[in-house]
């Protein structure tokens, strides 16, 4: 790497952050490599077009909610959510618990 002018500081090089970096992650799987989109630097889902910062986040968003009913419900009433999160702030908003 080469040195700023300063000395006490690495210069860093572009292509250190290059997304394909990130695309070769054995976190998850090769699929997602085709997604990322690079005038963004997001990745996007291919199903919806919704976009992420992370891809571990598509990955999540690819499993368990992208296509997929809500899993969670609400105790009290009919709002249901992908995420259980979101139910929980939902009782503690609207039914003050």
């Amino acid at each position: 790497m080469e040195r700023s002018p300063d000395m006490s500081v690495p210069k860093v090089m572009n292509d250190l952050w290059l997304p394909e970096t990130l695309m070769t992650s054995s976190s998850v799987s090769g699929v997602y490599s085709d997604v990322f989109d690079y005038n963004s630097k997001r990745y996007r889902c291919t199903q919806c077009s919704k976009t992420y910062m992370w891809k571990t986040t598509l990955a999540r968003h690819v499993k368990y909610e992208c296509g997929k009913p809500p899993q969670f419900q609400c105790p009290f009433c009919q709002k249901r959510s992908h995420r259980k999160s979101n139910i929980e702030q939902h009782i503690r908003c609207h039914h003050r618990m």
